[in-house]
Order: structure tokens, then sequence, then C-alpha cells
């Protein structure tokens, strides 16, 4: 391909991550057809919310679906159908730590500026239809609307006018009216006063609100936001969103029944969100509140919280993959028309560089998972200059190396040294520091901040992204996400704010609102704070007693108050014009240079994640420091991968004689080699060493070594720092002894490192089936009843019956009598057991008369199958055979299982016991004869799978797998 193909593989960057920004803009790439039930749906309930002339609600709509469904994109949607059918859209979220009431509010608050396309924004178009409706005079209109200065006169005229075109509405609303109109005021005084009563803050200065018509007292929020949408209906439909709720639903679950692993039930904020989003659709008026959630938060607020939601939301078919291979090329078309028209490219077909038949298969594909596997391919033509058409899905996905590329040109980044000083001396700090200018000037300073932050990270930024611009008069200016778990859609976030209003009022309704808006909150304990706020201020806050009491409060919720640097500000804004104009050498600049994580600011916000990251990066050479202990490691560089790779160059070469039986350990004080035999690892093998001592790299050296000598094996990795072992080193380490480079290069052609990611679908997936296949184990009486003592251990733990308590006891009892009927029949999946258990059978237990136990292990071993889809045994289930299989060619084969898809621990230690039953079974059934080890089973940070005291789900079958390695030749 040549120079205008390789510019169109660039400009293919593609982003598959919406945030709530996102639903404020216009959906480019919606292809009607995804979803057509739910979209029917939607539709159908905003007709019925426009035609409720005496204000009653449709019921309300859950949209829920698996991370990556569309969700959030569909919101967009929703939004763009209310518009069309002259009604109004909010959106609430993401929640934190604020009351429910008062972050709803201050959503509304924040929508009410947002645009609708062409008309202008939603408070405008509002009070503009309301005016007309009520028949106020032009010269009313115009004051209220914004298109003439304020007159205090003019707003009495309007509430006038209102009264007499409905009483009720005018008598009970009139001061949220007035407060709108205020809001939307050309006067930063008029607005502030506005602001601060429709966040139901405290009056600032005497007599401020009496002044303007307006009673003093704070208004509590949940009225606010019942006056405001019967004051909406007047003039057509709201729809309200609520989203990003799963980070606060994940966050509340509290363990039950002395914390009992397994048993998991909402929290309070659970309980708050759940009594709000009643109230919310029984308060308002022709309102169609639409929730989206994941399926496992719906399942909590729906059988753990308040039963009555049920009765006013429904629930609407769940959203699921794209459904046929021509709206994914509809998918595919639409992304890559506007990037290829932006560079005047014409492809050779619509979908180049993938193929249609590669789209084939594409409708079981969520909209997310394809466009991560597009660009898979994409990237890693780029990084390897291989630009290739994609002619199947199911082709190995690779994706291009972790580490840091080396220095191709040095004039080009010297070149962009000499740009970014020129721009950082060019910006205009005097147009910065304008206090009315501060909601316009700073979103893009800090969004460049942050984008150049996330760049400078290379692989590890990919779990962050930073909202896009925000609304015309925003609660908060930037808010960067880390994405701890996408398919339970937990996060934490840093949000910015600058202040620079020098009148206290407007500094504190500023800072009020900023809180609020961030979800940060003193009631949260330090460690597990996920909220966090920095506030720029250029000068000192007032002294009075309000401003302070709202300071300290800040400062005790983990927000700080950040001087606002001259430096920083030229940064920044140097880093914008860079990034607009993106030269080519832009990404390897900003990775060598760290422009942004060097700014005093991200360095005290950021400072902390950005050095924990980079530490897993190599430098721009790709050569380790010479004090990282890595660099004594010889044959992995400290690179990384992400994708399935293998290590040797040809597939189809024969395979290579092993290394002798003898297993180097070390040395002796005379530098001679000690060796031990390789048969010797069929014994237990532990390490026991405090951090930082060493203990990865010498599991490192111990799976090379067998890889050499044949051996294949099975690493799990949960610290992500496993996965580099299928990395040449750039130049050989300082350490290395004689023969260790020839060593290293014989392990790089010999073997191959294969990246599994379990729950994370955009990687290489990897699951098990939950329970042991019983029928293959009846010839032998003794491991039979081992199987099941370990599938019992293993379902007690997650059907809320683990522990010494005497229910539990009981309930251990019964799971194990069920089990041994179960394993007679020739059912062997989880759902089977499940139904089994929901309808024992006769004669089964004398434990349970009423089965009332059994049917309560099987509700809950349902719901932790929905909470844990990988425990239910979705996706297909993998062969263990298959992971210690090297392909032809190849002498060994080393499968690194990354655990970071699973955030927790509950949900590590039940995979790791299905992928241990699974191992054992596999063991039994393929000894290994006369070799000397059949295999290698890493299992690092074991502390956390079998702890010294106290019991996991995984303890049986660790203990199992442990007891019987001698007999399966495990080491």
């Amino acid at each position: 391909m040549g120079a205008r193909e390789q510019d169109a593989f660039a400009a293919l960057k593609l982003d598959w991550v919406r945030t709530p920004e996102d639903v404020w803009r216009s959906a480019p790439y919606h292809v009607n057809g995804i979803h057509p039930s739910t979209a029917r749906t939607v539709t159908d309930s905003i007709a019925t919310a426009a035609a409720g002339t005496n204000g009653s609600n449709p019921m309300g709509l859950v949209i829920q679906g698996q991370a990556g469904t569309g969700k959030t994109h569909l919101l967009s949607w929703v939004r763009e159908q209310v518009h069309a059918a002259d009604g109004y859209f909010f959106l609430v979220g993401p929640l934190g730590g604020a009351p429910f009431w008062e972050s709803v509010l201050a959503s509304i608050v924040d929508g009410f500026t947002r645009e609708i396309d062409g008309q202008g924004t939603q408070l405008r178009v509002f009070l503009r239809r309301l005016a007309l409706l009520i028949g106020a005079s032009p010269e009313v209109t115009a004051v209220v609307t914004g298109d003439a200065p304020y007159e205090q006169t003019r707003l009495k005229d309007f509430i006038v006018a209102l009264r007499g075109f409905d009483r009720a509405v005018g008598r009970d609303c009139q001061d949220t009216l007035r407060a709108l109109v205020l809001f939307g005021a050309n006067d930063y005084d008029a607005e502030d006063v506005g602001r601060g009563y429709l966040l139901s803050m405290e009056e600032q200065f005497l007599h401020e609100r009496s002044e303007r018509g307006m009673r003093a007292a704070p208004t509590p929020a949940r009225q606010i936001v019942r006056e405001v949408s019967r004051l909406l209906a007047l003039t057509g439909p709201t729809v309200i969103a609520v989203d990003q709720i799963d980070t606060v639903i994940a966050e509340s679950r509290v363990s039950q029944e002395d914390d009992e692993p397994g048993v998991r039930e909402a929290g309070p904020a659970a309980h708050q969100i759940a009594d709000g989003l009643l109230g919310l659709r029984d308060q308002t008026a022709r309102t169609l509140c639409v929730l989206a959630c994941l399926p496992s938060t719906w399942s909590l607020i729906d059988e753990k919280v308040v039963a009555s939601v049920r009765d006013r939301f429904r629930l609407t078919t769940p959203l699921s993959g794209i459904g046929t291979a021509i709206l994914a090329e509809q998918v595919v078309r639409r992304r890559f028309g506007e990037r290829y028209a932006a560079i005047d490219f014409t492809p050779p077909y619509p979908t180049w560089p993938v193929r249609p038949e590669a789209l084939a298969d594409a409708g079981d594909y969520t909209p997310r998972a394809l466009l991560q596997r597009i660009d898979q391919h994409v990237q890693h033509g780029l990084a390897t200059g291989s630009l290739t058409e994609l002619a199947s899905l199911d082709d190995e996905a690779r994706t291009c190396p972790v580490g840091k590329p080396p220095v191709s040109d040095v004039d080009e980044l010297a070149a962009l040294d000499a740009t970014f000083e020129q721009l950082k001396a060019e910006a205009d700090l005097d147009g910065i520091l304008v206090p009315t200018a501060e909601d316009s000037t700073f979103p893009g300073l800090i969004a460049a901040g942050l984008a150049a932050w996330i760049a400078e990270l290379g692989a590890a930024g990919s779990a962050f992204r930073h909202d896009p611009r925000p609304s015309a008069k925003p609660y908060v200016h930037a808010r960067l996400r880390r994405i701890l778990d996408e398919d339970t859609g937990d996060e934490t976030h840093w949000s910015f704010r600058a202040i620079l209003a020098t009148n206290p009022r407007a500094a504190l309704t500023r800072l009020q609102g900023a809180a609020t808006a961030a979800g940060v909150t003193a009631a949260t304990p330090p460690q597990a704070r996920r909220r966090h706020l920095v506030v720029l201020r250029g000068d000192a806050w007032s002294k009075g007693a309000k401003t302070r009491e709202v300071v300290e409060d800040l400062e005790a919720a983990g927000g700080a108050t950040h001087p606002i640097e001259d430096d920083d500000l030229r940064t920044f804004s140097a880093l914008r014009r860079i990034l607009d104009e993106h030269p080519p050498a832009t990404d390897l600049w900003l990775r060598s240079r760290h422009p942004a994580s060097s700014t005093r600011l991200l360095d005290d916000a950021l400072g902390h994640v950005f050095r924990e990251l980079a530490a897993t990066e190599p430098t721009v050479s790709g050569q380790a420091p010479r004090d990282d202990p890595r660099s004594q490691d010889p044959a992995s560089n400290s690179g990384g991968t992400a994708e399935p790779t293998p290590a040797g160059t040809s597939r189809d070469r024969e395979e290579p004689p092993p290394q002798g039986s003898l297993l180097p350990v070390g040395a002796s004080p005379a530098r001679e080699p000690i060796t031990i035999p390789l048969e010797t690892l069929r014994k237990h093998t532990a390490i026991f060493a405090g951090s930082g001592s060493g203990k990865t790299v010498l599991i490192r050296r111990l799976v090379e070594e067998c890889a050499l000598r044949g051996v294949s094996s099975i690493v799990l990795d949960p610290n992500n720092d496993l996965a580099r072992l299928g990395e040449a080193w750039p130049t050989p380490p300082d350490g290395w002894a004689a023969g260790d480079a020839a060593l290293a290069a014989e392990y790089l052609q010999t073997t191959e490192v294969v990246v599994w990611t379990p729950r994370r679908p955009a990687g290489r997936p990897l699951s098990f089936q939950p329970l042991p296949d019983f029928a293959s184990l009846r010839g032998d009486t003794e491991e039979l009843d081992l199987a099941i003592d370990v599938a019992a251990s293993t379902l007690a733990a997650r059907a809320g019956v683990a522990g010494t308590a005497r229910r539990a006891v009981v309930g251990q009892a019964i799971l194990r009598q069920a089990l041994r009927h179960f394993a007679r029949g020739n059912r062997s999946s989880l759902d089977s057991f499940i139904g089994l258990l929901r309808d024992l059978p006769s004669g089964v237990t004398d434990l349970d008369p009423d089965d009332k136990i059994a049917k309560d292990m099987a509700t809950t071993l349902r719901a932790a199958t929905i909470n844990d889809p990988l425990f239910g045994g979705d996706g297909t289930a993998v062969n263990p055979g298959q992971l210690l299989t090297p392909t032809a060619g190849c002498r060994a084969r080393v499968s690194v299982i990354n655990l970071s898809g699973l955030p927790d621990d509950s949900q590590r230690q039940s995979f790791v016991s299905q992928l241990q039953i699974a191992l054992f079974a596999w063991a039994k059934r393929n000894p290994a004869a006369d070799r000397p080890l059949g295999g290698l089973f890493v299992m690092d940070e074991a502390q956390t799978f079998a702890p010294s005291t106290g019991s996991t789900p995984c303890t049986a079958s660790t203990l199992m797998l442990t007891s019987q390695v001698v007999a399966v030749q495990l080491g």
C-alpha cells in the first residue's frame, strides 16, 4: 500500500467509549435498525408523554445491556427524538456522593444550558414557548428570554401572565420560574442569584432574593425538581434519563451475614437511588423517566431494594449484539466514511480495510467489540508497517507492542521541542485569566492537558478517558475517568474546576455546584474514594463563615484547592495547539517528553497514578534502567503485550531439541551453577519474599528455563506484570552472564507466549465450566468424591452458605447431596444444576422439608451468574490442554492469564477454581508419561487464592490440585 493508504490507516482513530457529554452531541454514526424493539418502545413512550395533557406520566423505561452494547449512544438518539417532539431532555449522572435529589437538580440546571439544534439553549426555548403560550408581550418575552437587558418589572409582568393562564402553577412555581429567568439573564449578578436558588443554596447576601420578588429561604431540591417539571409540562414532554449509576451501585454493595463471601446485598446508596427513581417518576409531569444500566445493576435494584420499582418501570428488550451483517457493515461504513472524507480519501470499498466477508459473522458482536477488533488490526498494521486488509474477525488478533517505539527521527522530536517552547511563550495569559471567561477558556485548556497526560502513558492510557467539552455554564470544567471495570461500569473520576470570580457570592455558588457535580463527600472513607475534585483558584477564598465552611467540607471530602500556575497554563495552551495540528511525531514526543504530567497541577493531582503506571513502560530507547531488577532477566524485557504473541518467527519449522533436564536455580560463591533435576518441580515450589525483592523476576526465569526444556506453563498474572514474556531486549542488559544472550534468543525463537484475558472480549477471552465433568469421573469413586467436595466448596461461597453458622452448615450439606444426585445424570452445566436445586426431586435430602433453603440457594446462584457471567460459564469453554500445547514448530507455550478483567477478588477466586478443576481433570487424562514434567502452573500472589487462614472459593480446588500434583506430574 502507498502513502495515501497509510494516511487513511492513520486516520482511523476509532473511539468506542461514550461519555455522558457525548449524549448532548448529534450521533452521526447512528444506524437505524439496531435494537429496534427498544427504539419503538422509547418513541411510543415519548408520544404518550407528549399527549399527557393532564400531566400524567408514561411508565418509566429500563434500558439494560452489558458494556459496549450502546446504552449511552441510544440516549443521544432519545434526546434527538424528544427534541423532535418539541420536548426537553435532561441527563442525570454520573451520580456520586451528593444526595440523589441534589444530583438530579444539578443535572437539570446544567441541562437547561444545553442546545437544541438551531434553536438556542433548552432554557431559552422553554421560556420562549411559555411566553407565547401565556400571551406575554414582545417586550416581556425579549427580557425573559435574554434577548433584552434584565428588568425587574418585566419579570413581574411575566409571572402575572402565568398566573392568569394557570393559577395553580403560577402560584406554586413562581419563585422557581423567577430563578430560571434570572439564571438565563445576561447579568452576572442575576445569574448567580438564580443559580443559587435553583441549587437549593442559602442566600449569599441579605435581601438578594426578596429584592427580586423571591422568598429568601432555600427550597428543597426535590420540590424544585417537581416545580420545574410542572412548568415544562405546560409546553411539551420531557425525558429525564438516569445514566452512570453502575459505579455507585457497585461501590454500595455490602456483605451480609457476617461478611460471608458470596452474599451480596444493596447498600444505602442503592436504596437511595431506588427511592429517588420512584419519586422522580411519581412527582414529575408529562415526563418519561429512563434508566440506563447494566443487567446486574437492575437485578440488584429489582430484587434487593424496592419491590415497587418494577411497578413503575418497564424493562425493555436487553441490548445485545448488532444483529445482522448488514447492520454491522453500516456501523463500519459510517465510522470510516467520516474519517476518509476529512482527508479526501476514496477507499476501494466503503468498509476498507475490513473486507465485507469479514463482517458476515459480525452480527453477534457488540458495537464496541467490533470497533475494538478493527482497531486492533489497524494499530497493529501501523505499528509494524504491514498494512493489510482484515479478511476475518476470527483471525488471530494482534496489537502493537505496549512498549514505546525507538526514536527513529531525532530531528522531528527536536522540532517539536522548539515548537512547544515557542507556543508556550505566545500563550495569552491575560486572555485566559478573565473571570467572566473562565467557562469558555479553562475547559479546552484542561482537556488538552488531560489528553496529553493520557497519551504520555502509552498503552496504560487505554484505561483512561476525559470527558468532551462541557456545556456553556458547566459545574466542572473537565473530568478524567479511569475505567476500573467496563463490565460493571466501575470508574474513578478526577474533576477539575477553575474559579476566578472575585465576588464571594459567585465564587461560593460555583464551588458548591462543582462539589455536587463531582460527587465528593466526606461520608466516603478516604480509602474508598473514587471521586476527586481539584479547584483552581487564583485568589484566596473569602474569609466569610459560609465560604470557610464549604471549603473545609471540600477538604474533608478529599477535594483540594490548587493555585493557578502561569507555566501550567502556558503548557496547556501549547499542548492544545500541538494536539489540534497533531504533527506525525506527536505521540512519540509526548511519551518521551512528558510535558503534561510534569505540570504542577497534574503532578499534584495525578502524579501518584502516573508514576505507578509509567513504571511499567520502558524508556524511549526500550532499555531498562541499570538499577531495574528486570535487567537481570535474560529472556524477557519490560515491554508488554496485550495479545497472543508467538515469540518464535516461523510456524512451519520443526520443533527444536530442548535443553537438558537439569534446571539452573542459582550460582555458588565460586560462581559455579547450581542445578536441580527438572522433575523436582513436581514437588511444591514456594517463593517467600518482601515487596520489591525480585519474586516476579525469579518466576519469569523459572518459566523461561522450563520453556527452554520443552515444558509449557500456565501463569496467573493478577498484577499485569507477567505478560512481558514474549518480547526481546533491544540491547543486552549489563547484568547478563556469558551465554545469556544466546539463551534469550533461543527462548524467543522456540517459545510462543499467549496472553489470555478472561472477561475481556476485545482480547483473548477465556472461560471454563464451573462444574467438573462428573461423567468422566464415575469410574473412580475417590476422584468423584473429591470432585463433589470441591464443587460444593466452590458453590457454597456463591450460594451464600459459606462459613460455620448453622444455616451455612445445613446449606453445604444440601449442596453436597444435590451434587451427588446431579453427578449421576448426564447434564453438566451450572444452569442445569440450578434448575435441579430449584426443584429438588423427592429423596435427595431430608434436611430441607419444604425445599426453602434449596430454592434460596438456587436464586442466589442464579443472581451470581448474572452479576458474574464468567462464573456461569459464559463464553466458549477452553480445554486446559490448549493452554499447555504449543503450535507446530514451537518447543513450549507460555499461557499468561491476565486477571485485570476480574477486578473483584471473589471473581478471581471463582475463575481460578474453575481453571484448577479443569486443569486437574485434563492432567489426569493426559499424564506426562516419560517426560520429567508435564507442565508448570504458576500462582502469583497466592495468598489471595489460598490464604493461610480462612477459606476462599478456590481453596478446595487449590488443595485438590496440590495434593495430587505428583500424580498428575504438574509443577
